[in-house]
């Protein structure tokens, strides 16, 4: 299945379609999609992390097929820590991630603001919002990169906590529908307040508690509905964020037949 150039926005797949390393996804799906999502780890046991090798074959590789990546910073380390050495080390992996990609076409870095549950007292929040607004404020001191470039995700806190820091440092949304769909009841609400500073949207079914299915199977069709009206008039970068080639395949057939009804 092709889906390039089919939308005003370009669509997008993981780097997990097939269960193997980072180079042999972008090359199965180079063809077939606008922009792969590169979801990056590190931690002691495991790491993904691409050598300069890798990321040359994969700038070939975007170069001949017109592909951009979203760049996703690992969630090993949490921005909002309370820890500091914990918060100086996922600094770390940034700084040393963008300047590892800095000659890829990089549609947008996607960061997570870890460090909050679904529900917090005013402390525990009070107490993440100073971490993580010294963490952005080091992001943008510290990475080579345009603001708007960083997109941070929403999670399972109110998003409306980390939208202060969105306006405040000048960064983008990426809108996690998949995320506002399990949390939060007004989605569609929100999800027009910030549309216009939005530069990435992950899409993926829910299915009760569980996120990142497919499409075809798992998410409400009355929310898909109503979400195609509002992305016609979208120009950045839609990932349909699942974790095999099934799903993929299924949420791309998916889209596309509700964009043509």
């Amino acid at each position: 299945m092709n889906s390039k150039r089919r939308y005003p926005f370009r669509i997008g797949c993981t780097s997990y379609v097939l269960p193997d390393e980072l180079l042999p996804n972008v090359a199965y799906m180079a063809d077939k999609v606008d922009d792969i999502e590169l979801v990056l780890f590190e931690s002691e046991k495991w790491s993904n992390m691409p050598d300069e090798q890798t990321v040359s074959s994969m700038q070939r590789i975007a170069d001949n097929n017109d592909i951009t990546f979203s760049v996703h910073f690992p969630i090993d380390c949490r921005a909002g820590a309370a820890d500091s050495a914990e918060r100086h080390k996922f600094l770390t992996w940034v700084t040393d991630i963008v300047r590892l990609t800095e000659n890829l076409p990089v549609s947008g870095y996607l960061l997570h603001l870890e460090g909050l549950e679904d529900e917090n007292n005013d402390a525990e929040v009070e107490r993440w919002h100073t971490v993580t607004d010294l963490f952005c404020r080091e992001v943008l001191e510290t990475v080579p990169v345009a603001a708007d470039t960083i997109c941070i995700e929403n999670l399972g806190y109110d998003p409306l906590l980390h939208r202060q820091l969105i306006d405040k440092y000048h960064f983008s949304h990426c809108v996690d529908l998949g995320h506002l769909w399990k949390y939060h009841p007004d989605w569609l609400g929100y999800f027009k307040q910030v549309i216009a500073a939005t530069r990435i949207i992950h899409l993926h079914g829910v299915d009760g508690t569980t996120d990142h299915r497919s499409l075809e199977h798992h998410t409400q069709q009355e929310q898909l509905q109503q979400l195609i009206p509002v992305l016609r008039n979208f120009n950045g970068v839609v990932t349909l964020e699942v974790f095999s080639e099934p799903d993929t395949f299924s949420s791309l057939q998916r889209f596309e037949d509700l964009w043509l009804q």
